[in-house]
């Protein structure tokens, strides 16, 4: 099959589109069920033509087809407009593996059917996100966690010396999605904290999202192991095995996991296990570019939530006073404190009451002779910075 697009966020970039593979949705929905056909996901869906004779039947099987298409779309994307995705409702055969009637019907002047879609599930995520890219107002922003083992190394690595890290965010940068800088990261945080972060679940890597301002998170592992192959040569034989999660930021909703892995044949273990981590991830590389795209266009659901944004504390405390003082007022919940870069912190919460009366409790003095000073206030958005306090001013 022909993909319809070649997706590019650029006028001269292009997805270079490699293998079908075997992704599952990423969010549920009744109509939609797995089958044991890798790939492929069977979606039932009514439709509906005028007329009794076996043409009327036809045109409501491509009815039920196109139904079949606008589910799964929904189930990914929430809700959307049948005139947007009209390029690919209209095809539906270029999707549909195979199809079977388990219902037919005449009524009301016409012929109704129900009918089990059999869907081709990549060429549609691949040609959903090409369709979405000029709809999006800008270009998702991924953060990338993955830990890296190789031979050569005993602990995990992060940063801008991994392998996998380098590779995929090389290739995410030149089909235009903006990926975070991994040095800057590992001046923001350590080792440790980044792994603590990884292996939290899904509500902590979301939330390591979110302290970068990231649409998205990739995150994952890569190890490389070797064993001898031929004494005598000594060859060895590497193998790297890379594990992804594509994580939305906003709500810790899991849009995608990715599994590849590739082997080399090498005399030196460090040197194979670099080609066979970046064969392991260029087989990765457009399953997560389509998930990165798939997991940004969909809205959050709406809540109650406020972001603080902190700026000049002096040190981390400062931040949590501020943090200590929201969960103490009524109305406030799920307090969540980040770190978005040195210098800044950031505080999300939920918030059920008057914006003017969370404004007045934060006039108040904090101890250590440090306050804290509206500088913006916009609907649910709140920019403050530490200041001295007043000598005048009441402790």
């Amino acid at each position: 099959m022909q993909y319809l697009y070649k997706i590019s966020l650029r006028p001269r970039g292009a997805w270079l589109l490699g293998g079908i593979l075997a992704l599952g949705l990423a969010v549920a929905s009744p109509p939609i069920h797995a089958v044991s056909i890798p790939g492929i996901v069977k979606i039932r869906a009514e439709g509906y033509a005028p007329g009794d004779g076996p043409r009327a039947r036809d045109a409501a099987e491509v009815d039920a087809k196109r139904r079949a298409l606008l589910i799964w779309l929904e189930s990914v994307l929430g809700e959307v407009s049948e005139e947007d995705f009209a390029p690919i409702l209209d095809r539906v055969d270029g999707y549909a593996q195979a199809s079977r009637i388990v219902e037919l019907k005449h009524e009301d002047a016409g012929t109704r059917v129900i009918v089990e879609v059999y869907v081709r599930e990549w060429p549609l995520r691949v040609d959903t996100a090409a369709l979405l890219v000029p709809m999006l107002r800008s270009a998702p922003r991924v953060v990338l966690l993955i830990a890296e083992e190789g031979p050569a190394n005993a602990a995990p690595i992060f940063g801008p010396e991994g392998t996998a890290l380098k590779a995929l965010a090389k290739s995410l940068r030149a089909r235009g999605i903006d990926v975070e800088d991994a040095a800057k990261l590992r001046e923001r945080y350590t080792k440790r904290e980044l792994l603590t972060y990884l292996h939290g679940g899904l509500p902590s890597i979301a939330k390591f999202g979110r302290e970068n301002r990231a649409d998205v998170v990739i995150a994952g592992k890569v190890i490389a192991t070797a064993r001898v192959e031929n004494p005598a040569g000594p060859t060895l034989r590497v193998r790297a095995t890379l594990q992804l999660s594509v994580v939305r930021s906003e709500d810790a909703v899991l849009y995608d996991s990715i599994a590849t892995e590739a082997e080399v044949t090498c005399r030196v273990a460090e040197e194979g296990a670099r080609m066979a981590i970046e064969d392991a991830t260029y087989k990765a590389r457009d399953a997560a570019a389509v998930a990165a795209v798939l997991s940004a266009a969909r809205p959050p659901a709406r809540t109650a939530g406020v972001e603080l944004r902190l700026d000049n504390p002096r040190d981390w405390r400062e931040v949590e006073q501020v943090a200590a003082r929201l969960r103490a007022f009524e109305g406030v919940r799920e307090v969540d404190v980040m770190r978005a870069q040195i210098g800044t912190g950031i505080i999300r919460f939920e918030y059920s009451g008057k914006m003017s009366a969370l404004v007045e409790d934060l006039k108040r003095p904090f101890p250590g002779g440090r306050n804290v000073e509206a500088r913006r206030v916009v609907d649910r958005e709140m920019l403050y910075t530490f200041v001295n306090a007043s000598p005048n001013r009441a402790p």
